[in-house]
């Protein structure tokens, strides 16, 4: 007589939500349904450029995840021979137009808008087990060890497990830490963000046409540049980012906000260039902000993951890549989980291994930040320090090993087994 299933609720239809699903569908032991509150994906959401870190974890989880990205992506290099890299270029001040660094280096390596990528990986996992509009109201843990989730709709499941993968306002992350712990709620870190998406036929007219195939980053007092085509090559996408009241000014208005051409005038051209390409329809702009360090990821069975464990601000360009990591982790970790009372072990074997590495990545995010922007203490606009401390860094998120990052977290699980005898 077959054992009944595990069931396992993944509370977020993101990147590491759909992800993890994709691998967990394939086990048989498992019984896997994905609840994204969302009805359909929008277009908002910074484009992104995944890293090496996050090609091999995609790989770990699983070819069709791998293959997802890249059918939904837009290759920037020729072929996926070609390396791609963000090339991270001085905007103002002295030394104009020196190259920085050239970051994020990997063959075929890609530019994807982010409702490209959730579409692209919501196909691959099976229909029956991805529920839209289910946002997360409230958690609740049974006495006989089901957690019971509650949802806005009103409808309800009951669940062996929660994967909280339910973003940077997560109510898994409240619930977990409690709603008045201090690393509960997002943290500004004093920075705005201007995004617009433009037609390429559009952006032809405005932007040398070299600028168009690349990823560059504009760095310079206050403020960094990032630009990047997606949509398959349909439109550019131009974010700039900028320390608080620095490059941004409210219109008469008071309603709408653009960012300060004037504040840009030292700078290099094709800066002024993508910022009045930018402002001709600058749309909402919003705060950037990530987590505090939590103390644990899980209690229980209940854990959280991406975004709800860790946002990230978006300079090291790495959230999407340590989302693609947690699901190879937590992907690795319950396969090897044989009944439901092994679950919190493996929970607590990921938060082990995943969450010291995953805080670091936020940290360095937000260094990388302010050497954007020359505002490193310590460090200014001095070229060489900038790029000692941005190699250091980029070794530390790009070479990990996320083989053996799985294989030391099975080990510790297996510990963690062995100890409670």
């Amino acid at each position: 007589m077959a054992l009944p299933k595990i069931s396992v609720a993944i509370a977020g239809g993101g990147i590491g939500g759909l992800s993890l699903a994709a691998g967990l569908q394939n086990c048989p032991h498992l019984d896997v349904q994905v609840y994204e509150g969302t009805k359909i994906y929008k277009d908002v959401g910074g484009g992104l450029a995944i890293h090496p870190n996050g090609i091999r974890a995609m790989e770990l989880v699983g070819e069709n995840v791998k293959r997802a990205f890249f059918d939904s992506a837009e290759l920037s290099a020729k072929d996926e021979d070609v390396e791609l890299t963000t090339d991270v270029v001085v905007g103002q001040g002295k030394n104009t137009h020196e190259m920085l660094a050239s970051l994020g280096a990997a063959k075929g390596r890609k530019t994807v808008a982010r409702a490209d990528l959730l579409n692209g990986l919501a196909k691959i996992v099976q229909k029956d087990r991805l529920h839209f509009g289910k946002r997360l109201a409230r958690i609740e843990e049974k006495q006989n060890g089901k957690v019971a989730l509650h949802f806005e709709d009103g409808s309800q499941a009951s669940v062996d497990c929660l994967i909280g993968a339910d973003g940077i306002h997560s109510k898994t992350r409240s619930y977990l830490l409690g709603e008045n712990h201090p690393a509960t709620a997002s943290k500004d870190q004093g920075w705005i963000l201007f995004r617009r998406l433009v037609p390429m036929e559009e952006a032809r007219k405005s932007l040398d046409e070299k600028l168009l195939t690349k990823v560059p980053i504009y760095c310079g007092l206050g403020s960094a540049i990032n630009c990047m085509p997606v949509h398959g090559g349909r439109t550019y996408q131009i974010t700039v980012t900028a320390v608080k009241a620095a490059a941004w000014n409210e219109t008469d208005d008071n309603e709408n906000l653009v960012v300060r051409e004037d504040f840009y005038k030292d700078w290099i051209p094709e800066v002024q260039a993508i910022v009045e390409l930018l402002n001709k329809d600058p749309g909402e702009p919003w705060v950037i902000a990530d987590h505090d360090r939590a103390p644990y990821y899980h209690r229980g069975n209940v854990v959280m993951i991406g975004d709800a464990a860790h946002s990230i601000t978006p300079f090291a360009g790495n959230g999407a890549s340590q989302a693609f990591e947690d699901a190879s982790t937590m992907l690795t970790l319950l396969k090897e989980v044989k009944s439901v009372w092994q679950i919190p072990k493996a929970f607590e074997a990921f938060d082990a291994i995943r969450r010291p590495r995953s805080q670091k990545v936020v940290e360095l995010s937000r260094m990388f930040g302010r050497l954007y922007a020359f505002m490193e203490e310590g460090v200014g606009d001095d070229l060489d320090k900038i790029r000692k401390k941005m190699r250091e860094a980029a070794a530390i998120m790009n070479d990990a090993d996320l083989q053996e990052q799985n294989k030391e977290a099975v080990r510790y699980f297996t510990w963690l087994l062995s100890a409670e005898g």
